[in-house]
């Protein structure tokens, strides 16, 4: 994810992609969510806050464009 990182940004904020994350519920979602925030604040300019904020709202229940099915 991060060494994608620059494609990825470009897919979330210019072309409105969607993330789904589905797998082992132990370490692996919060590995991945500390890498999206890692490509968001490197590729979006943001603060760790600000990134934080902005990945919350691609996880809310209104927006819904990052998504994890983990079990």
């Amino acid at each position: 994810i991060v060494e994608h990182g620059a494609t990825l940004w470009d897919l979330l904020e210019s072309k409105g992609a969607v993330c789904l994350v589905a797998g082992n519920s132990k370490r692996m979602p919060i590995d991945v969510r500390d890498a999206l925030a890692t490509v968001i604040v490197t590729h979006g300019d943001m603060s760790p806050a600000a990134a934080e904020a902005y990945l919350a709202n691609l996880e809310s229940p209104r927006v819904r464009r990052v998504q994890f099915e983990t079990w």
